[in-house]
């Protein structure tokens, strides 16, 4: 059995302080968790994630982000059945230019 879980929106993306970028999106109360990736490029290329367990979360906060470079922010669902972790496809990707 494969099982394939509905994906979430990304809804904004934000340079909130120094160095640090909000991320939101919209709940999806079916999964067990959310998956976001960013990177410095669109291509994703070297990209770093951030895994969050349980679906009532709508925001993650990425730290260490460089002044004046692009960061490229995109967010899938996953959902474990039987000890096996099922991924949602990438939403739409956003991007923004860190100004703080």
């Amino acid at each position: 059995i494969k099982v394939i879980p509905k994906g979430t929106v990304l809804s904004g993306i934000a340079n909130t302080a120094a160095g640090r970028l909000t991320v939101a999106w919209k709940r999806n109360s079916a999964v067990d968790g959310y998956q976001v990736q960013y990177a410095t490029n669109s291509a994703f290329s070297g990209a770093k994630h951030i895994t969050l367990f349980g679906n009532t979360k709508i925001l993650a906060y990425i730290k260490g982000m460089k002044k004046g470079k692009p960061c490229y922010v995109r967010i899938r669902t996953f959902k474990k059945v039987s000890g096996t972790y099922y991924y949602s496809t990438w939403s739409a990707k956003k991007g923004m230019i860190i100004r703080k």
